[in-house]
């Protein structure tokens, strides 16, 4: 789904995969800020990460495949892969789309691309 593609682009571009579910992304393609240095879990799982400070060297166990990170875009059929919450009308949030379909989708607004959050008109 990404564009980025060779050396030169990946020295830039680092790619990093979540912690519990595995997906991997590139930092600037997903919106990361900074490259982490311990665990990195994507927006879908974090909810779910261990707290800030937990007992060094335990590693949350990594779920069987497919048991996380199972929900479905809502502009295509795919689930999975490297999602992002949308925004209602409200605020509040609302579904999850692929960063890909976003972009692609003539509807769908991105608010913020630095962090690529912030995906709104996605009628769902």
């Amino acid at each position: 789904v990404c564009f980025e593609v060779g050396d030169e682009s990946t020295m830039i571009n680092q790619m990093f995969s979540c912690a519990r579910c595995g997906v991997f992304v590139h930092k600037n393609c997903y919106g990361v800020k900074s490259i982490p240095l311990g665990s990195w879990f994507c927006d879908m799982c974090a909810p779910l990460a261990p707290p800030v400070g937990a007992k060094a060297g335990r590693r949350p166990q990594r779920p069987p495949i497919g048991s996380t990170n199972t929900h479905s875009c809502v502009l295509c059929p795919v689930s999975g892969g490297a999602l992002k919450p949308t925004v209602a009308d409200d605020g509040t949030a609302s579904s999850w789309v692929h960063i890909a379909c976003a972009l692609w989708h003539p509807r769908v607004e991105i608010g913020d691309v630095k962090s690529m959050g912030e995906i709104r008109n996605v009628g769902a």
